[in-house]
């Protein structure tokens, strides 16, 4: 049973449920621990890390999320109500799957005396997956489509 107001109630206050609680408490001990092996693994490199994660933070806020939010906005005006929210996720799952494999398709990360390091076809297996990923929105909308008639 959860103690969660709702929105409108009236009450004033938020309080939240066990379940909350007991995901908080789980979520940050695997972030402490995730962010100590960090500490301990990358020998002296602090700083570069440091850098790293601000710069992915700053590309994110200054391109990504701009670059999806416009994309969004795009695909709500342009498509008609039953194609939206396919193709929404369709955009939002295409991006994830080219963020996965940008590495390897730029043929970045890889050592020619390690070939373990990338070894798939990253081309192919990009474009079976973001096929899969199309075939599905097209097979979706065709339902919503047809059964919004």
């Amino acid at each position: 049973m959860s103690t969660e107001t709702r929105p409108g109630s009236g009450s004033g206050t938020n309080t939240h449920g066990m379940l909350f609680w007991v995901g908080l408490a789980l979520g940050g001990a695997l972030m402490v621990y995730g962010l100590v092996g960090l500490i301990r693994n990358i020998e002296g490199e602090l700083l570069n890390w440091a850098v790293f994660y601000v710069g992915i933070d700053v590309v994110h806020d200054s391109i990504l999320a701009p670059v999806t939010f416009a994309v969004g906005a795009l695909v709500a005006r342009m498509l008609p109500a039953p194609w939206r929210a396919p193709v929404t996720a369709g955009c939002v799952i295409s991006a994830a799957v080219l963020l996965v494999v940008a590495v390897p398709l730029l043929g970045l990360g890889g050592n020619p005396g390690n070939p373990t390091l990338r070894p798939l076809d990253y081309p192919t297996a990009t474009a079976w997956a973001l096929a899969i990923v199309w075939g599905t929105v097209g097979i979706v909308s065709v339902i919503v489509a047809w059964s919004r008639r």
